[in-house]
């Protein structure tokens, strides 16, 4: 079984070269250090599955607790993107912003440790019992019973391939079909199967706890290779990277990688700063970033970039490197914080050997001069030169106007410059003797605080001060200096350096770096013209061998590439996150070797770069939506929950009611490699056509959106330039139902019927006003009409004959007074008559003198004997009551003539008024023979006598008075003319009484 041993291939040691990483304990926020399981989800998060301290979440920044107190050893994420954990006490899955707790069909707790998802969605979990599944129809885990001895054992790990399900159990390897059948693997029946992969040959790989590591050829399943040694004893976990590098992860001896292509393995443990040996799990996450989850150690994040740092625990006497310098045979020498020197020769960190003073000094700038010798510049010890014979030292005794060194250059002629801290430039001219002439410079300086001095091809001295003042020194004078009139900032000028181009830079406190080119006779500085800049308060400036120029700050170092017009096309950002672990660099602490090899002097250390021209695979942010809003509650809160995706978005087909228009969106970018500021733009089509300005705003709300079509579509960035795929959450807000088709439709119909009807109205009415004008024309000219033939009856030939023969028969028998009075009241009577019949209305007062008078001529023409009177209720003004003309006057005639006349006794006429609101009630009683009797003298029926007077009269009464109110008997409305006859109290007929209701006006 064991056909092949590979002890010859391990490399046990990294050659000095320590493991760089970044190690994440409880005091950076993970819930607990025994660290079982670790995953990153679609969003981009990092989760960590701990043992009692529950689920961590982090986002490159911090960590977030979930599940506290709980035991978790399986994280997974299924086709839908929902997050599964295992724990002691059952699975749970995360639903919104928290975790739920999933139901097995026996109810009771199982210790889920491995999740896995066929090709076909099944989603299968193993247990410290066997496998179990997930049944979506009845929202339950079901037991699986595949085989004896798995059913009943621990299952460690799931790996789902192509051919199913491979189970790594405590019993031996299976694999769980697509089919649903079970394969077995005889020949590991029985033994202790931690993990199971595949690499990228197609070969599986199974990893045993203690019987070493097999690995059969994916298309038959034959053994290719076993692998057996020491330091693969209790193996943990397989994990195959995506570079094809396979990572096998023990309890005890830490972390194995193998590169199949160099047939190199590489061992990592305490030893090389891995946290803890015992290691649970080992993954990538999109970054390319490996993370090793330890029991005991917390989460390491191993940086693979072309960074080495060198600390403390690599044999540096102090983490503080302020300078650097390569030495004639490529020795590196550093200043070492307040220890003095140090020299690296690829191997280890050594002390000089040649004078213990020098591990005491206080060394802040480094040189080396044509000779080989070291030149130091001390904070306090002036300057001491090493070499291979003796030490020298210079100090204010042999010249120096200061023993506090800033700053120490070489020129072309081997003459050493110093700046010092407050009293100028030094300049140092060796002698043929071994001594030195020493010569400070100090006219023409405009500024004593030099920061900083380089030497351009020229061979001149170029130095910056702290009130931003940048000059030259040519000749052993101040030849030039430059201020703000040429472009140069006023800040402190801390690094200068020269490009192979002939382009000057200077790197300033706070305000960046600015570059002018040599060949100007007055240089201009600008500021270089960058997409993004992740600092500008530089301490150092170094070119690399390629032309590149890296730039030191408080933040790491940035990588600026140039095109060939000299412009930035693009810049590189190396922090903690990026392998550059030291972090904070010191003042013009950088060499750039023989080897084309950067060192960077920082607070925390050394740190080598590696030469390489790949450029930094950082990867775009992962964007994700947190929370969709309506009306400003979370989606899941409200009718419309069906439509919240488990990955924070929107659903295809949610639509809005018209009223439910205030929309709001919660994203959230994570980069695990970037320490800058995410920045967003987003755009909602349908209401947007072009993206936001950029913002670290991280939601957005939109109130009052009309109906229509909208797509809120959001990107990310971290330098300006390159964006993240945009996330999308599409919806529709219907239309009001105003707006609908069916409505417009009824609307339509409705606005043409009323039109109709109001065209029908319009109509009716002037067809109405137009019979009504007709009608009352033609009642107007009945009215006249009648009025005329009233007229004309009141002028009765026969009344006006009598009355003349009365008048002759007063004459004849010689009544002269009499026939006077006659003629006069008749003429009266014809005047009142005549001047009536022209108005519309009169009053009472002349219809009752009309009517006596005619009844006073009656009286002196009639032969029968008869008396009237007429009678004025007390409370009528006849003067302010107003009534057509004429209207009486037939009906006191009915009642003379024809009920009176034929009377052997005498008559008597009673005419009475009495106004009821605007009505005025006019009774006419006579004791007359009665109608029937004087129908039957004349001959005629009773019921078709009437007298064409009162006919006549009557339609007038209907003409002026349609309706009359208030009748005695208080039944409503009755016919403006009553007739009745008179009964005595045998019943016999004793008169006739007349009784009209006329509307008048009451003044």
């Amino acid at each position: 079984m064991l056909k092949y041993l590979i002890p010859c291939l391990f490399t046990l040691k990294l050659m000095a070269q320590p493991l760089a990483s970044i190690n994440y304990s409880v005091r950076d926020g993970l819930p607990q250090s025994q660290v079982y399981a670790g995953f990153q989800d679609a969003r981009g998060y990092l989760w960590f599955g701990t043992q009692g301290g529950g689920l961590g979440r982090f986002d490159g920044k911090a960590f977030q607790t979930f599940l506290p107190s709980f035991y978790i050893s399986a994280i997974a994420e299924d086709a839908d993107k929902t997050l599964w954990v295992g724990t002691t006490k059952g699975a749970f899955r995360k639903r919104n912003l928290d975790f739920e707790a999933v139901q097995t069909a026996d109810n009771q707790s199982h210790n889920f440790r491995a999740f896995a998802q066929t090709k076909n969605g099944a989603l299968l979990i193993g247990s410290e019992k066997g496998v179990w599944i997930w049944q979506e129809k009845v929202q339950k885990i079901q037991k699986l019973n595949l085989h004896n001895d798995l059913d009943k054992t621990a299952v460690y790990a799931l790996f789902s391939d192509e051919k199913g399900v491979w189970i790594a159990s405590n019993k031996g390897a299976f694999c769980y079909q697509n089919d649903g059948k079970l394969m077995v693997l005889p020949q590991f029946l029985g033994f202790s199967m931690q993990a199971i992969n595949k690499d990228k040959s197609g070969n599986y790989w199974f990893v045993t706890y203690d019987k070493g590591i097999f690995v059969l050829r994916g298309s038959d399943l034959k053994t290719v290779k076993t692998i057996v040694h020491p330091d693969f004893d209790h193996a943990t976990c397989c994990f195959v990277a995506n570079d094809g590098k396979i990572w096998i992860g023990t309890d005890n001896k830490g972390v194995m990688q193998l590169n199949e292509k160099e047939s190199i393995w590489k061992k990592w443990s305490e030893t090389e700063n891995l946290p803890n040996n015992n290691i649970r799990q080992i993954f990538q996450d999109s970054w390319h970033n490996t993370w090793i989850c330890t029991s005991g150690g917390g989460v390491s994040r191993l940086l693979e970039q072309n960074f080495t740092h060198f600390n403390t625990q690599n044999g540096l006497l102090n983490d503080r490197i302020y300078a650097l310098c390569e030495g004639k045979d490529n020795t590196l020498w550093c200043a070492v914080g307040n220890s003095g020197v140090m020299s690296y020769d690829g191997i280890g960190f050594h002390k000089p050997l040649t004078d213990s003073l020098l591990s005491i000094l206080h060394v802040r700038t480094m040189a080396v001069d044509n000779n080989g010798r070291i030149w130091l510049g001390t904070e306090g010890d002036g300057i001491v030169l090493m070499d291979s014979f003796q030490n020298q030292k210079l100090t204010t005794a042999q010249g120096l106007s200061s023993n506090h060194i800033k700053s120490l250059v070489i020129d072309k002629n081997n003459h050493a410059w110093a700046a010092t801290m407050y009293d100028g430039i030094v300049h140092i001219v060796p002698n043929d003797d071994g001594g030195f002439s020493i010569e400070n410079i100090k006219e023409g300086i405009p500024d004593f605080l030099i920061s900083t001095l380089k030497v351009d091809a020229a061979n001149r001295v170029w130095f910056g001060t702290r009130s931003g003042l940048l000059g030259y020194v040519s000749n052993r004078k101040v030849a030039k200096v430059f201020r703000k009139t040429n472009g140069v900032p006023s800040a402190d000028i801390r690094s200068i350096a020269f490009d192979n181009q002939g382009f000057i830079y200077i790197g300033t406190a706070g305000e960046g770096i600015f570059s002018a080119p040599l060949n100007q006779a007055n240089l201009v500085f600008s500021p270089i013209k960058t997409v993004r800049f992740y600092a500008k308060n530089i301490y150092l400036l170094q070119f690399d061998k390629q032309n590149n120029l890296w730039a030191g700050s408080e933040h790491g170092v940035e990588k600026f590439i140039f095109d060939k017009q000299k412009n930035v096309s693009d810049v590189l950002h190396f922090g903690k996150n990026e392998g550059f672990v030291g972090i904070e660099t010191c003042h013009n602490a950088v060499l750039c070797d023989a080897t084309g090899t950067l060192w960077f002097g920082t607070l925390n250390g050394l740190t080598k770069h590696f030469p390489s021209n790949d450029a930094q695979k950082t990867g775009v942010p992962k964007l994700h939506f947190e929370q969709i809003t309506l009306s400003y509650q979370p989606l899941q809160q409200t009718p419309f929950a069906a439509f919240a995706s488990s990955s924070g978005g929107i659903k295809q087909g949610l639509v809005l009611p018209y009223y439910q228009n205030n929309v709001g969106f919660n994203f959230k970018s994570v980069h695990l490699n970037s320490d800058g500021v995410m920045q967003y733009r987003w755009m909602l089509k349908g209401a947007e056509t072009e993206w936001s300005p950029l913002s670290t705003q991280e939601a957005v709300n939109y109130a009052q959106l009309t109906s229509g079509d909208y797509v809120f579509m959001v990107q990310a960035t971290m330098d300006g330039v390159t964006f993240s795929e945009p996330i999308s959450a599409p919806f529709r807000i219907a239309k009001p139902f105003w707006q609908m088709l069916w409505f417009r439709i009824l609307a339509v119909v409705l606005l043409a019927l009323s039109i109709y009807f109001v065209v029908k109205y319009r109509e009716n009415k002037i067809r109405a006003k137009e019979n009504a004008l007709r009608e009352q024309l033609e009642m107007k000219n009945n009215l006249l009409t009648l009025e005329q033939k009233a007229l004309q009856l009141q002028m009765n030939p026969h009344f006006i004959f009598n009355v003349l023969t009365g008048v002759q028969s007063l004459i004849v028998n010689q009544k002269t007074d009499e026939a006077r009075e006659q003629i006069s009241n008749f003429a009266q009577l014809m005047r009142n008559i005549l001047s009536n019949s022209r108005k519309p209305l009169i009053s009472l007062k002349e219809e009752i003198e009309t009517l006596d008078g005619y009844l006073h001529i009656e009286q002196q023409s009639q032969k029968a004997d008869f008396g009237y009177h007429i009678e004025v209720v007390q409370n009528i003004d006849i003067e302010e009551v107003k009534l057509p003309p004429m209207l009486l006057q037939p009906f006191v005639e009915n009642a003379l003539i024809h009920g009176i006349s034929r009377l052997t006794r005498k008559g008597r006429i009673h005419i009475s008024f009495d106004l009821q609101g605007e009505t005025l009630h006019c009774c006419i009683t006579d004791n007359g023979i009665g109608r029937e009797k004087s129908a039957e003298l004349k001959g005629l029926s009773p019921k078709k006598h009437q007298s064409a007077a009162i006919a006549i009269t009557t339609e007038r009464l209907k003409f002026i008075t349609h309706t009359v109110q208030g009748t005695p008997s208080g039944e409503g409305v009755l016919e403006p003319l009553k007739i009745s006859d008179i009964l005595d109290a045998d019943g016999h007929v004793g008169g006739t009484k007349v009784e009209v209701w006329i509307g008048v006006e009451v003044f």
